[in-house]
């Protein structure tokens, strides 16, 4: 057996197909058996899934599901059974790059993780919820960033497409709010708050704050977190149509305070497609406050969904799409996010699209309408990437 120690977590390796993932506080992330694919999140939600065999392509519409019940007990069970074994392995255990002290800490690490039963990790979860709640979705190049929330909730949320904020009401935190937030963050990751090194500030609407509240909270956040968790920026998402336009001068004292990306869901830039998501984006204002975010020195990402439109509105939303982008001088330092649509259950997307005669896409008909735009993509400027929804957990 091999323990690799790395940046605030650690990797048990059992054979070239088989491994355990901890934090540096011991807790059990990921195990990795042959196929299997199994993850947990800090809220404590656990998804197993496959990856590809050695040899073998990922596909990209693989779905991991819940893994609870007796199913998530028995996963427990062999995973601390690992962990047994390799804390009595002695000499057979090799510590991989490390000095006397890593040594002395890797063994500490696997006795903290021997610890664990079920109980801990749904307590463990109920501290983090505690803290910021569930963590809907991140952007797939944010996933290791410190989540801290500043805006519960979405401004709009009647988004046909989007049941991700259904579950809370929209309010911005108090200044004391999120510096009690960022505290027990602190606390909580303990050792593992190392493998941060960006901070996104939540929900969906994170700009809604007012310039004063938002140059407050950045200043707090480099008071009081290690520069190494700011290393890679602050990062926000950014709705144009709910929140007023900031003047320049503004944008540019948010990006001197830290703020480096913001992350907008475009979804269509075809009217009939945002019309029918019931997504009131205006192609004008939504160009006019990337350029001016850009001229701040604040890059953009945008989130283009694939599949939504189905197959009547599919080439005018590919059009659209594609002309509105590449019209947007985007640089390297910006993305364009495809996300393959996830069918939502609570908003009645099913009876909608049935209703505008739209046949909602099969997985294979969504990947060749992602590989339609990333075509059309290819000269944009912005590095494009999959960004699948389905799958997030924020570990």
């Amino acid at each position: 057996m091999i323990l690799q120690l790395k940046n605030g977590e650690a990797n048990l390796q059992i054979s070239e197909d088989s491994q355990l993932l901890l934090d540096g506080q011991g807790r059990l992330m990921g195990f990795y058996e042959g196929t299997k694919l199994i993850r947990r999140s800090y809220d404590n939600r656990w998804l197993i899934g496959s990856r590809p065999a050695r040899g073998e392509r990922q596909q990209r519409h693989t779905t991991h599901k819940k893994l609870e019940g007796d199913e998530l007990d028995l996963a427990i069970h062999r995973a601390r059974e690992t962990l047994r074994q390799a804390s009595s392995s002695g000499p057979r255990l090799q510590i991989v790059g490390s000095d006397e002290a890593q040594n002395s800490q890797g063994m500490d690490l696997l006795r903290s993780a021997l610890k664990w039963q079920r109980a801990d990790f749904e307590g463990d979860g109920k501290i983090f919820t505690d803290l910021v709640g569930r963590i809907p979705v991140l952007p797939p190049d944010r996933y290791r960033s410190l989540y801290v929330l500043i805006s519960q909730g979405c401004r709009y949320n009647r988004c046909l497409f989007c049941e991700l904020y259904r579950d809370r009401d929209f309010r911005n935190l108090d200044l004391s709010e999120v510096i009690q937030q960022i505290e027990g963050l602190r606390g909580f990751f303990g050792k593992a708050f190392r493998t941060r090194t960006s901070v996104f500030l939540g929900d969906a609407s994170g700009l809604s704050q007012s310039q004063e509240n938002l140059v407050a909270i950045l200043n707090e956040l480099r008071e009081r977190l290690p520069s190494s968790t700011l290393r890679d920026g602050i990062h926000t998402f950014m709705d144009v149509f709910m929140t007023d336009p900031r003047p320049l001068q503004e944008m540019k004292e948010l990006h001197q305070n830290g703020l480096k990306r913001i992350y907008i869901g475009l979804e269509s830039a075809a009217p009939s497609v945002l019309s029918f998501y019931k997504k009131p984006n205006s192609m004008g204002v939504l160009r006019d406050e990337i350029f001016k975010a850009r001229e701040a020195g604040i890059s953009c990402a945008l989130m283009v969904l694939a599949g939504g439109s189905g197959r009547r509105l599919q080439s005018e939303h590919i059009d659209h799409t594609v002309r509105f982008l590449n019209r947007l001088q985007l640089g390297k330092s910006d993305r364009i996010f495809l996300s393959p649509l996830v069918l939502p259950e609570g908003t009645g997307f099913r009876a909608e699209a049935k209703k505008h005669n739209l046949e909602i896409l099969n997985p294979n008909e969504i990947e060749e309408e992602i590989r339609a735009l990333r075509t059309g993509l290819s000269s944009c400027g912005a590095k494009v990437s999959h960004y699948e929804l389905r799958n997030f957990l924020y570990r």
